[in-house]
């Protein structure tokens, strides 16, 4: 009886050790490398133990929130061994200041948890919002409330160098701006003199947008634009990515 229990013991401890030595991790991008949105990233780590060899890379905002996600398949001699895996992934151009990388191996069993890294901390290069083209989608108009683009009008932004400049939708405009932290200010804008009968209500929309943007006082990124509010934090301006 001794000797069937001890043998219990002993199964259950080994099984406990092959569990507990299941890893993954990520070997490159490093804790706090700088990363370019505006390029795919090389990930490659290593791992042991993974449920069918399956490793998912994913972005994260520091806030959990998912922007992007590949799956690849680590390379190994055999089921149990040790072995490696390296896959690219592109992080999205309004992505914000600091991220979070993750790899995880998740089980074909529904409740078993999955096999999890370390996560790692990057920093995109730039604000985040620098060097993108800005579609605009929405402004605080003259009635106070959020008011859509009209449909017949191109209206843009690209921040780059200190300098907001774009088209306004009848005349291109510039002007200069400052990030800090989260804080943007944007200075009055210089704008061309044309005058555009159409579509209806243009150049009162030029005037209220150009007038939104100067009472800009902060930013957020969002996975699919970027907000600008005032200094009581109401919103003036929302921008989509424009598409190519």
């Amino acid at each position: 009886m001794k000797t069937f229990i001890l043998s219990i013991i002993i199964m259950s401890v080994s099984g406990f050790a092959a569990a507990s030595d299941r890893y993954i991790r990520i070997d490159t991008p490093g804790e706090n490398d700088n990363v370019d949105p505006a390029k795919p990233m090389p990930v490659s780590g290593s791992g042991k133990g993974l449920y069918e060899g399956n490793v998912v890379v994913r972005i994260e905002g520091i806030d959990g929130k998912k922007l992007a996600q590949v799956v690849t398949t680590m390379r190994r001699d055999d089921i149990a061994a040790a072995g490696t895996w390296r896959t690219q992934i592109t992080i999205p151009r309004s992505a914000p200041a600091e991220i979070r990388l993750i790899a995880f191996s998740p089980s074909p069993k529904e409740g078993d948890a999955a096999i999890a890294s370390q996560p790692v901390l990057l920093k995109t290069t730039g604000h985040g919002l620098e060097k993108i083209d800005w579609q605009l989608h929405q402004y605080l108009g003259a009635s106070g409330e959020l008011t859509p683009v009209l449909p017949e009008a191109t209206v843009g932004a690209r921040f780059s160098n200190g300098k907001i400049s774009g088209n306004a939708g009848c005349n291109r405009f510039t002007a200069a701006y400052q990030i800090k932290g989260k804080q943007l200010i944007i200075g009055r804008a210089m704008t061309t003199r044309k005058h555009c009968a159409e579509p209806d209500g243009i150049m009162e929309q030029e005037q209220q947008y150009l007038q939104a943007l100067v009472r800009a006082h902060a930013y957020t990124l969002k996975p699919d634009g970027l907000e600008l509010r005032d200094e009581n934090g109401s919103l003036q301006v929302r921008y989509r990515v424009q598409k190519d």
